[in-house]
């Protein structure tokens, strides 16, 4: 097993056996994972064997409780002072020898049992030790088994919250995979929510709630598209989740092709998530362009310039410079009409992911960018949001 994919982490165990025949002398060192690294297929297992010579097979019980999880064998042919290192394989043993929980194991050599209920849960497991290296996935995830990675948690119903991780260390977090959907209940299940109209009178535009709803990056399903930026802030909130920034937003779309799969015509409804085959992020991030614009965490402070006009988001490609959509006014509408009018000095909310068909001049890619609508101000189905977590 390479150092790749190795922990560091040790659980030391010593145990003394008499038999007839020898005395085995066991120092157990265990290992999880590389810090940063995935969860690898066997653990790192070294000791020091006495009073026995040649080729042995160690037998590995690794217990929770009374259950036994799995029996992993390994051959080990002992140096001259009775020191040996070999690899114990996981492949028939399940994730869970590996998700935290207490787990305990023995060590046989040939039919001698020489330790006992040694404790492997001294130390983190891998998944949770962030203070040298990053998780795979945060808490409460796991890494899903698809040829573009990813990590979920399932929902009620079978289907899954699903994220993406962008970088790696201390700076790197989590994105939603999918632009987010709204549901009635903290696990996905009850009522789902595609326009402001089906959403609970608890939860108005203006973010002050009084009913909770929550917000999911799921599969197969139509993005929520008419958030305000309250809507967003709040949803992703109640999930245990926050926006995300605008370098993060930035950051987690690179790679996201500029124009192709991701040029909607104007008149297309909202592509139903999962459905991108190359309007994917480095990352695997997808429609972070062209399907709905993206609230970031980010307010833009108007200049007051007077003119009377407002404009559409504005932007340029992927290797453009950046044209935010400032002019002094912004778009607003009272709470639950329709007309929309330009008002100035109002604070604009910073749009990523501009559709390509709303950008002037029919630009478009990572680096459109739009600031021209109020908080509290929403759209038909042309603005979404997608959530962050850091743990």
């Amino acid at each position: 097993m390479s150092a790749a994919t190795r922990d560091r982490w040790w659980v030391r165990a010593a145990a003394l056996a008499a038999a007839a025949a020898a005395s085995v002398f066991v120092t157990v060192r265990v290992a999880r994972a590389v810090p940063g690294g995935a969860v690898g297929s066997s653990l790192s297992f070294a000791g020091t064997l006495t009073g026995v010579t040649g080729p042995q097979t160690l037998t590995f019980i690794f217990k929770s409780g009374a259950t036994t999880l799995c029996t992993p064998t390994a051959s080990v042919t002992p140096r001259a002072d009775g020191s040996f290192r070999t690899a114990v394989p996981l492949a028939g043993c399940p994730r869970r020898l590996l998700d935290g929980r207490d787990v305990t194991f023995d060590v046989r050599v040939g039919a001698r049992t020489v330790a006992v209920n040694q404790a492997a849960s001294t130390v983190p497991y891998a998944r949770y030790a962030s203070a040298v290296g990053t998780s795979l996935c945060p808490t409460g995830y796991t890494p899903s088994s698809e040829v573009r990675p990813h990590c979920r948690r399932e929902l009620a119903g079978g289907t899954f919250d699903e994220v993406v991780r962008v970088g790696d260390g201390a700076t790197a977090f989590w994105i939603d995979r999918y632009e987010a959907s709204l549901a009635q209940q903290a696990d996905g299940g009850g009522a789902r929510y595609a326009t402001v109209a089906s959403l609970p009178g608890g939860f108005p535009l203006n973010g002050n709630y009084t009913t909770p709803v929550y917000a999911f990056s799921r599969r197969g399903v139509e993005p929520f598209g008419e958030a305000s930026w309250f809507i967003a802030q709040e949803a992703c909130h109640l999930s245990g989740k926050r926006l995300p920034t605008s370098a993060e937003w930035i950051t987690a779309a690179r790679g996201t092709p500029d124009g192709a799969d991701c040029v909607l015509p104007p008149t297309t409804a909202n592509r139903t998530t999962g459905m991108a085959s190359t309007c994917v992020s480095a990352w695997g991030a997808d429609d972070m362009v062209g399907n709905l614009s993206e609230y970031s965490a980010l307010w833009q402070t108007s200049v007051r310039d007077g003119l009377t006009t407002p404009v559409v988001s504005q932007g340029a490609a992927f290797s453009g410079d950046v044209i935010a959509g400032l002019n002094g006014r912004v778009l607003t509408r009272a709470l639950g009409a329709s007309a929309v009018a330009a008002v100035a000095g109002l604070p604009g909310a910073v749009l990523h992911g501009v559709p390509y068909a709303n950008a002037a001049g029919g630009g478009g890619g990572v680096l459109a960018m739009g600031a021209t609508s109020a908080p509290s101000y929403h759209q038909t189905g042309g603005i979404g949001f997608r959530c962050v977590t850091t743990r």
